[in-house]
Order: structure tokens, then sequence, then C-alpha cells
């Protein structure tokens, strides 16, 4: 599977959140209560645009509800922009849809 990133986005593949027993959202020993979308993933293509310290196997955490779902070859994944174009002046422009990294050398 090939996918390849274009401009200031990033693809990632979301990791499931922690669940208990009966399967339902747990954070540590917190109920969660409903179901979530926990936005964490691990990085599997970054753009030629994107901000550099963002590399294949960094895990990254984003903003909730924000990046474009989508479906390849049977795996969910997700889109997130890091710089757009300005609608008014089109110059590159940061986006914060990504909130954190965590260097893959972080996780072992």
């Amino acid at each position: 599977m090939t996918i390849k990133a274009v401009g200031g986005r990033v693809i990632v593949i979301p990791l499931d959140g922690e669940v208990d027993q009966h399967g339902r959202p747990m954070s540590g020993d917190l109920f969660l209560g409903r179901e979530v979308q926990h936005p964490i993933g691990i990085v599997v293509s970054v753009g030629d645009d994107a901000p550099d310290g963002i590399v294949e196997g960094d895990r990254v955490l984003w903003a909730r509800d924000l990046g474009a779902e989508f479906s390849y070859e049977g795996a969910t994944f997700n889109s997130l922009h890091t710089r757009a174009d300005c609608p008014y002046c089109h110059k590159s422009i940061r986006s914060d849809e990504i909130m954190a990294v965590i260097p893959s050398q972080a996780v072992e």
C-alpha cells in the first residue's frame, strides 16, 4: 500500500483508545460514558510542505473533529492539515489540526 501526503498534509492511521472488558471507552480508570474518537495516530506519510519535525512513525495528537477520515484498501486513515493556502492572499499559512507530536524514538 502506498499513500503519499501532498502539500502541508500529514496522513495518519488512527489508534484505538482503551476499552474495558465490555468494550466501553476508558481513560485509565475513568469510564468515558460514551463513544469517543481517540485523536491519536501513527504518521504514515508527510507532505513536502509539512513543518520539519514530523516524520513517518511518529505518533501525533490532533484536534478532535478536524481532519478528513477516509478508507483505502481496507484501512482507515486521517488526513490532517499542517499548512493551508489563505483563501484571500493565497500564501501558505499554519493550520493547527495537529496539536502534539510524540517522536517515534520516544515510543518503545
